[in-house]
């Protein structure tokens, strides 16, 4: 009788513990506590139809409600140039998701430090090409959402680098209606 119950609490183990960790995402399949049909449609209500899109995103709470944002990073022929993509940051509403950022002339990685500016965490993007230099900028939030562009203020060039949320190279998706 010892004998099972050592080897049940044994191949149990890396189960219990395992189950109080979580991960920052790497803008893969870390998304599962968003809505992707609602993401989806918020990009395509917002990108349209024209041309082909891949996205990358990644769920994590930026506000402290205690539901998570979608930070999304697009890839795409017709939306992008020598300069970069979006990034977004799309937060739950009633309506589904509301765009809290939509940032052009990014690129990746994307990481969130452990500082805030009212109630929302701050960010860090990449950005760099089309003549200009390569560097990370911090994107604060400032009551209503997070800078457009990440080289020109308010967004201010930064050292800082945080957690990763979507890698320097992550898994894209193909965004279809």
């Amino acid at each position: 009788m010892k004998t099972n119950f050592f080897k049940v609490l044994v191949a149990s183990l890396p189960a219990f513990l395992l189950a109080g960790c979580s991960t920052i995402g790497f803008g893969g399949d870390d998304d599962r506590s968003v809505d992707r049909g609602a993401i989806e449609d918020a990009l395509i209500e917002r990108f349209g139809r024209e041309g082909e899109i891949d996205y990358a995103m990644v769920s994590y709470d930026l506000d402290d409600d205690g539901r998570d944002e979608a930070i999304v990073h697009i890839r795409s022929n017709y939306y992008c140039g020598s300069g970069g993509c979006n990034a977004l940051v799309l937060t739950p509403d009633f309506n589904g998701y509301r765009i809290v950022m939509d940032a052009t002339v990014t690129r990746t990685p994307i990481a969130v430090l452990d500082s805030e500016t009212r109630g929302w965490s701050d960010l860090v993007v990449a950005y760099g090409g089309g003549g200009r230099d390569y560097g990370r900028a911090l994107m604060r939030f400032d009551g209503l959402s997070y800078p457009g562009n990440p080289t020109v203020a308010p967004a201010e060039r930064t050292s800082r680098r945080g957690d990763v949320l979507i890698s320097e190279d992550p898994d894209y998706r193909e965004l279809v209606d």
